[in-house]
């Protein structure tokens, strides 16, 4: 069961302004400052952390990813991203969309 907001393939993410990303060698890590957290990121969790801008709709996001890891499964693809965003959404590293459009303000 998905806890993506509906229509989420039109969904247009945007990570929190106040989680600062920071890729070395070896190690991609989010550190939420607000809870004092840090998150570690695999590649692919780190290439869509970038993507959610507030620009890239999930749809956008899955195209992105596919041709990026050239997985040719549209499938697998798509529940792997959704899976990525679900995790984001429940550490809230995500903004609401909502809370988007107030921050945009």
């Amino acid at each position: 069961m998905s806890h993506l907001p509906d229509q989420s393939a039109d969904w247009k993410p945007r990570g929190r302004s106040d989680i600062l990303a920071r890729s070395t060698e070896d190690q991609r890590t989010l550190y939420d400052r607000a809870r004092d957290k840090i998150h570690v990121l695999n590649e692919t969790a780190e290439y869509i952390w970038h993507l959610c801008d507030g620009k890239h709709s999930v749809a956008d996001i899955v195209e992105q990813v596919g041709h990026e890891f050239d997985i040719p499964d549209a499938v697998n693809v798509t529940e792997d991203v959704d899976r990525v965003l679900e995790s984001m959404l429940r550490l809230d590293l995500l903004v609401a969309a909502a809370a988007a459009a107030d921050e945009d303000r």
